[in-house]
């Protein structure tokens, strides 16, 4: 079967290479406000994704209704961490991708040290690892610095870590 080319079709979409149309029956705002709403619904999306992926959670079907107004106010705080991370971001010269941001220093790493002490008393030391160049380098735009002494943990829930053991 041969496809029936549409030349008017095909010279309009040769116009918008590179555009990105956006439809919409809302006629109270203007172009502008409806793209910036729109962008705004993208980020809101975007940080409820942030929420849950990591945690692998799927849609979450709350039957009561203070439970749904928690799980609003939690993903509204993501949005707002989110958002000001961005606008962190953009003051820096960053750009506003917190996303790629929080991918790149994900890869810091910590490190949980146990020493023993005389009468088996232990003292436990988180130390931070050191990060990448391209880490170092956004820490370093962001103006944050890495601890350099270790941190000492108090109250180290013993199912995890057992305190008396041997090392």
């Amino acid at each position: 079967m041969a496809l029936l080319r549409k030349p008017a079709v095909e010279d309009w979409v040769a116009l918008q290479n590179g555009c990105y149309l956006l439809r919409s029956d809302v006629m109270a705002l203007s172009p502008p406000q409806l793209w910036q709403t729109y962008i705004g619904l993208t980020e809101t999306e975007a940080a409820f994704r942030q929420l849950k992926s990591p945690l692998g959670l799927r849609p979450v079907y709350h039957q009561k209704e203070c439970r749904s107004d928690a799980h609003i106010f939690v993903a509204f705080l993501v949005l707002c961490l989110r958002r000001t991370l961005a606008l962190w971001m953009e003051s820096r010269g960053l750009g506003t991708a917190p996303q790629k941001l929080l991918e790149e220093l994900r890869r810091i790493q910590s490190l949980d040290v146990v020493l023993t002490a005389k009468e088996q008393t232990q003292i436990w030391l988180r130390v931070a690892g050191t990060p990448e160049e391209s880490a170092r380098i956004l820490l370093h735009r962001l103006g944050l610095k890495l601890p350099n002494r270790p941190k000492i943990i108090e109250n180290v829930v013993a199912t995890l870590a057992p305190r008396n053991s041997q090392l």
